[in-house]
C-alpha cells in the first residue's frame, strides 16, 4: 500500500520548512485537491489560483477533480500539505476517510507554533485590499484583532472560509489555531502527528526522534526554518522561504504579546502540556 502524508497546517509555522524536509522534488506545496472537491464554487478558487503552479512544475492539472483524480495524484505526488485542510471539520474528513485508507497507509502531520507569535505573522500577510485591518502597521492589527473580543474564546474551525468577508473582518479566516480541535479532528480517523515548531528545530525534548519514529524515517537535518530561532524584521532572508520572512515587519510590542497570551490562554495547552510555558522567542 503506498503512503501518503498529509500536513494540514498551521498557516505561518514553518509548514514549508517541514515540506522541503519530506519532498525534495520541486512540486506544489499546497494542491488544495480536497478542498476543491469540498467547495467547488468558483469565489472559492481553489483550483484557479494554483493553476499556475502545477503548469510550472509540469504536474497534471485536474479542471474539476474528484476523489478518484487526488487518489491518481497522490500516488505519483505522496505528499501533500495544503493548510485549508486543517479548516475541516469531521464531517468534511469522513467524506474522503475511508476511501483514502483503503488505497494509502495515511500519516498526518500538523505543526504548531507559539499561537500569539504565529497570528501575529499571519495577521500581516494581505492578499486583499479594503478590508479592516488595510493600511495598518502590524502591531496595529494585532492590536485591533485582541480588541475586538474574537480571540476570548475558542473559535469554530470552520470550512470553507469560517464565514470571512475580507472588506468587514478580514481577520476572521485567521482565527485558525484552535489547535486541539484540528488534531482531534484528523485524529479520530488517521495516524496523526503534532509537531512542535520550536522544539523541533531547538533540538528540544526529542522532537526530531519523535517525527521520524510516527513516520518511520531517519531524518538527521531539518530544511532552514526563518521562524525560529525568532529574530523579528531582520531574519534570514532565505531564497526558497520567502512567505516566512516577508511576513514580519515589525517586532512584537511587550504589551501585545502579553495581552495576547492572556486572551489566547486557550490556544497553549496541547494533549495537556503548554509547550511554550517557558518560551521567550528563543533569541540568537
Amino acid at each position: 500500500m503506498n503512503d501518503l502524508i498529509l500536513g494540514v497546517g498551521t498557516p505561518h509555522s514553518a509548514t514549508r520548512s517541514v515540506y522541503k524536509t519530506l519532498n525534495k522534488r520541486k512540486l506544489v506545496k499546497e494542491p488544495n485537491i480536497l478542498s476543491y472537491i469540498l467547495a467547488p464554487e468558483p469565489e472559492h478558487g481553489y483550483a484557479q489560483n494554483i493553476r499556475g503552479k502545477y503548469l510550472k512544475f509540469g504536474v497534471k492539472f485536474f479542471d474539476n477533480p474528484t476523489l478518484d483524480d487526488y487518489i491518481e495524484y497522490s500516488k505519483l505526488y505522496p505528499v501533500d500539505f495544503s493548510n485549508t485542510y486543517g479548516l475541516f471539520s469531521r464531517s468534511d474528513i469522513e467524506c474522503f476517510a475511508d476511501r483514502l485508507l483503503s488505497e494509502f497507509k495515511v500519516k498526518v502531520l500538523m505543526i504548531f507554533r507559539d499561537p500569539v507569535r504565529r497570528l501575529f505573522s499571519h495577521l500581516n500577510v494581505n492578499f486583499n485590499t479594503g478590508h479592516s485591518l488595510d493600511n495598518m502597521g502590524q502591531n496595529e492589527r494585532f492590536k485591533k484583532v485582541l480588541d475586538s473580543g474574537v480571540l476570548d474564546s475558542p473559535p469554530e474551525v470552520g470550512f470553507p472560509d469560517q464565514d470571512w468577508n475580507h472588506e468587514e473582518k478580514y481577520y476572521s479566516m485567521f482565527m485558525f489555531s484552535n489547535y486541539n480541535s484540528i488534531y482531534e479532528n484528523w485524529n479520530a480517523y488517521f495516524d496523526t502527528h503534532a509537531i512542535i515548531m520550536e522544539d523541533l528545530w531547538a533540538g528540544r525534548n526529542n522532537e526530531l526522534e519523535k517525527l521520524n519514529t510516527f513516520l518511520g524515517t531517519n531524518i538527521t537535518e531539518m530544511y532552514p526554518n526563518v521562524y525560529y530561532p525568532d529574530m523579528g524584521i531582520n531574519p534570514i532572508q532565505h531564497k526558497g522561504l520567502r512567505d516566512q520572512w516577508s511576513s514580519e515587519t515589525e517586532y512584537i510590542t511587550k504589551d501585545n504579546l502579553e495581552r495576547g497570551r492572556e486572551k489566547m490562554s486557550w490556544a497553549y495547552t496541547i494533549q495537556g502540556r503548554n509547550p511554550w510555558e517557558t518560551y521567550n522567542g528563543d533569541k540568537p
